[in-house]
């Protein structure tokens, strides 16, 4: 499980075959400068693109 990223690239979060629950903690920043909000596309899948993996 992981979420999509710039570039729409999947950064996982928790790998395949992870006892759950589980849970993990990474910081993320923005894109651009003085951004007041982020849209977070949480994804399950192993694939590099996030679009590839199942939303």
């Amino acid at each position: 499980m992981g979420v999509e990223v710039k570039g729409g690239l999947t950064e996982t979060l928790i790998e395949k075959n992870t006892t759950i629950p589980a849970e993990e903690s990474k910081t993320f920043t923005t894109a651009q400068n003085n951004q007041s909000m982020v849209t977070v596309h949480v994804v399950q899948g192993e694939r590099e693109m996030a679009s590839d993996n199942k939303s």
